[in-house]
């Protein structure tokens, strides 16, 4: 898997995950809680994704694990492609 430093959301280049979370309107916590949901709902913990994490993958660029690829995409309302 190839990791880049932008993606498009909408047509604009962004930087970093955090111009998805600003244009949907969430914050980490937002995000976090969706993770628990949706971990709830899938009955599988692995798709949390801890406010620590989405830092690692905001800000080091830690790859992350499919479950957690999922998870953002799916609470970005993106394919995981958009998101790498």
């Amino acid at each position: 898997m190839i990791v880049t430093d932008h993606f498009t959301v909408g047509g604009k280049t962004c930087i970093h995950q955090d111009c998805v979370c600003a244009k949907l309107g969430l914050t980490y916590r937002d995000v976090e809680q969706a993770g628990y949901e949706l971990a709830a709902k899938r009955d599988r913990p692995d798709f949390i994704l801890h406010i620590s994490r989405l830092a690692d993958i905001e800000n080091r660029n830690v790859v992350p694990s499919l479950h957690k690829l999922y998870s953002l995409a799916t609470i970005y309302h993106l394919s995981p492609p958009e998101i790498w």
